[in-house]
């Protein structure tokens, strides 16, 4: 039995909440003490469920809140140390940029083995000059460092070639299938509302595609600091009957039911969860070519479509195409689910559990 702590941002709807929640539930089902610790939030908040035998903790819910910038981090920094050291695991993960520097940070001069994962594109991230320094240390202090794909891999400086490892998200969609029975005029997309998603790309290609397919419409699943704009951008091209905006669902995983056909318009991505997730659930796909992760896992209408990165014209295109022959709809969900197989729950965990187990 090892003691485990898990360190994240919060206890949100997104991918890393996802990928620590599948760990951390596997682990603890091994017999290990496992502990989350989270910088934000509640854990009464948690969207993804745990097990009572699993210790969730936030330093809000501590009564501490640390206010931006370096000075907040370093605030962070001590309250993780103080975990830590109080917990005295035989490991740490933490997810995220940031809370992997605040980790680094916290963890200085102990010898408990540290591993970092990098879950988005840092060529795409916008770090001042100190920052740019802590995540360079962060990488040196880190014992293993876990990517999501060959791109992200090869960033890293020659020497620390050694101890990364490239482990893609699990595609699991425990029972959740898209029906036959789904409208085909239906579009879906899931994500954060942030501007690295695309969605107001998305949403002016749907401005088209109307035009063509008028009984077509587009839901977009998600929380985030842009539905403000995307509503005004919605109701400025008119299009406030055909696209909505109803947030996260209620359950992880039910917008699979929801709709035959995912798009993703990010502008670029560490590794695109929900893609990899329509395509487990046989769902067609229509998604941008970005920087990484789509194209490793779409071959172009073969098991769905790419698109140019920023290209309304292009998505708007690509999705009236699916809707003008719904039988691709068909053909590329069928194909999408052979080819996500290899992401299979049970393989990606093994291979998590090699990481958490070397010394």
């Amino acid at each position: 039995m090892k003691k485990l702590v898990f360190v994240q941002a919060g206890f949100g709807a997104g991918g890393a909440e996802k990928i620590i929640n599948l760990i951390a539930r596997h682990r603890h089902e091994r017999g290990d003490e496992v502990t989350v610790l989270a910088l934000y939030g509640s854990p009464e908040e948690s969207y993804f469920p745990y097990p009572p035998g699993i210790t969730l903790k936030t330093m809000e819910g501590d009564g501490q809140r640390a206010k931006p910038g370096i000075r907040g981090a370093l605030t962070q920094a001590l309250w993780l140390r103080k975990q830590i050291k109080s917990i005295a695991p035989d490991a740490v993960l933490s997810f995220l940029t940031r809370v992997n520097v605040i980790s680094s940070l916290a963890m200085q001069g102990m010898s408990i083995p540290l591993t970092v994962s990098e879950r988005n594109n840092p060529n795409k991230q916008r770090n001042g000059r100190v920052w740019r320094t802590l995540i360079k240390r962060m990488f040196a202090r880190a014992d293993h460092i876990v990517l999501q794909t060959k791109g992200s891999f090869e960033l890293l400086e020659q020497n620390q070639y050694a101890k990364a490892t490239v482990i893609p998200n699990p595609c699991f969609i425990a029972g959740h299938r898209t029906s036959k029975k789904r409208d085909k005029k239906h579009i879906v997309a899931v994500g954060r509302l942030t501007a690295q998603k695309g969605f107001e790309v998305l949403i002016k290609a749907f401005a088209k595609v109307n035009t063509h397919h008028p009984d077509a419409k587009l839901t977009i699943w998600g929380e985030g600091e842009e539905r403000e704009n995307l509503t005004k951008q919605i109701e400025e091209l008119g299009l406030s009957a055909v696209v909505s905006l109803p947030g996260n669902t209620e359950a992880p995983m039910e917008w699979v039911k929801t709709a035959p056909t995912l798009v993703l318009s990010s502008h670029y991505e560490g590794f695109p969860n929900v893609l990899a997730e329509a395509m487990s659930a046989g769902m067609a796909v229509i998604a941008t070519d970005c920087p990484w992760g789509p194209s490793d896992l779409v071959s172009d209408s073969v098991n769905g479509l790419l698109v140019p990165v920023g290209d309304s014209a292009a998505l708007s295109r690509a999705i009236t195409r699916l809707l003008d022959k719904p039988e691709l709809q068909t053909s590329f969900g069928r194909e999408a689910a052979k080819t996500a197989s290899k992401f299979e729950l049970e393989t990606i965990l093994n291979q998590w559990d090699q990481v958490l187990d070397r010394p």
